[in-house]
């Protein structure tokens, strides 16, 4: 219908009691929203901490996508913690302790 924004799939992220975060295909909610849905116009972000890594550090260029990936990672805790689904690949877990 007009004015209908096609929304890119969400997903509903297990909890795993181990600590261990794994998103795949992950997209800023906020930049989803900026681009009227396109899910083409946001790069996509895999992370994952706690399986063999404890410790991220982010670096590299301005405006290389450093304080998006740290936002998303924010933005999916409050969302999870409230309910929601978030936008990512099916798979993705989301540690709780």
């Amino acid at each position: 219908p007009p004015g209908h924004r096609a929304w890119p799939p969400v997903s509903a992220v297990a909890f795993s009691a181990d600590g261990v975060l794994a998103l795949a295909g992950a997209r800023n909610p906020e930049l989803l929203l900026k681009s009227d849905g396109k899910s083409s116009a946001v790069v996509p972000l895999d992370l994952s901490l706690g399986e063999s890594c404890e410790l991220l550090v982010l670096s590299g260029p301005n405006a290389g996508g450093k304080s998006v990936a740290i936002k998303t990672l924010g933005l999916f805790a409050y969302m999870l913690a409230c309910g929601m689904p978030v936008p990512c690949a099916p798979g993705s877990r989301f540690g709780a302790s």
